[in-house]
């Protein structure tokens, strides 16, 4: 007769004291769930729901098969931590990092900034989104931040206006309808109309279309 599994062991509550909340956060946290670090407080997020998930599989798709493609970098989702400092940590939905930049990423974690932060608004994290990591990402000087609502049907687009990388800066809008074309993710350019078709097309297609369009001879 096979013998009944263990049950999974609690995540730990045995911590050095010296650690700062970010190192106690990271090392703590449940593997497989996502949440945020603010302000030195753990929020996980609930059920983030059907539309968040189709559009996160969808850009997840798109980026990481053109980057992968061109050999521009990395990208991850909505698993790996960003550190902003001491008491914040953030996990975007979608990150991307350059390939000469790859250092900053860690087993756990990565230090700020990434390249681009990519953030589906949910029902629990709207306002998180729009304020919060939004001041967060611009002050550390993360490039690129899109912030993207299949609820409200919205994508914004922002771009650093300062130094990249460095703190000062200020993102500003840098989409006003037409094609959005990345400053992050090198060449990759696509209408972001499509993120609230319905279904939402075939993101290998998509894919397959953008990269099509940039081969020699191709009009």
């Amino acid at each position: 007769m096979a013998l009944p599994r263990p049950a999974p062991a609690p995540p730990s509550t045995d911590a050095p004291a010296e650690m700062t909340p970010y190192e106690r956060y990271v090392a703590l946290f449940p593997d497989g769930m996502k949440g945020d670090l603010i302000d030195g407080n753990a929020v996980i997020d609930m059920s983030t729901g059907v539309l968040h998930e189709r559009l996160f599989k969808f850009l997840l798709i798109l980026l990481e098969g053109y980057a992968e493609a061109k050999g521009l970098g990395e990208v991850l989702g909505s698993r790996t931590t960003m550190r902003v400092d001491d008491e914040n940590g953030y996990e975007p939905d979608v990150l991307f990092i350059r390939a000469d930049r790859l250092g900053i990423l860690d087993v756990k974690d990565a230090r700020a900034p990434v390249d681009l932060a990519v953030e589906i608004v949910s029902p629990s994290s709207g306002r998180r989104d729009r304020e919060t990591k939004f001041e967060g990402y611009e002050r550390v000087g993360v490039p690129e931040y899109w912030l993207v609502d299949p609820v409200r049907r919205e994508a914004t687009f922002y771009r650093l206006d300062g130094e990249p990388y460095r703190p000062g800066g200020a993102y500003r809008a840098a989409w006003a309808g037409g094609v959005f074309e990345s400053g992050a993710v090198e060449g990759f350019r696509f209408d972001p109309q499509v993120l609230f078709q319905d279904p939402l097309p075939s993101a290998f297609a998509l894919l397959r279309s953008l990269l099509e369009a940039e081969e020699p001879g191709a009009e």
